[in-house]
């Protein structure tokens, strides 16, 4: 195992590891509902989801600002992320259902 850039080290992991660049979220008064998949050339329609995460309102905020701060953090370090050429800002990657 190696340390990583941030210090942190992971420790063993016994379930299952996904790779995805698409990200639909759904959503109801009590639950934010992720479904995650993969675009690629040969399937850039809307994928099926690989992995489903259901998450209550207080989780998926913690989950945001989570983000945020990785995202921070990352700009800070290395540079500042931006879209690739060619896509807009939700881009094929994320797509926000419509109101459930």
């Amino acid at each position: 195992m190696t340390e990583k850039d941030d210090g942190f080290v992971p420790g063993p992991f016994e379930g299952d590891i996904y790779y995805a660049n698409y990200l639909r979220v759904h959503k109801s008064f009590g639950e934010f509902i992720l479904d995650f998949g993969v675009v690629t050339p040969e399937n850039p329609k809307t994928p099926e989801p690989l992995v489903r995460i259901i998450a209550n309102p207080y989780f998926f905020q913690q989950v945001c600002e989570a983000f945020q701060a990785a995202k921070r953090d990352y700009e800070e370090k290395y540079q500042p992320i931006k879209q690739p050429p060619g896509k807009d800002a939700g881009g094929k990657g994320i797509n926000p259902a419509k109101e459930d």
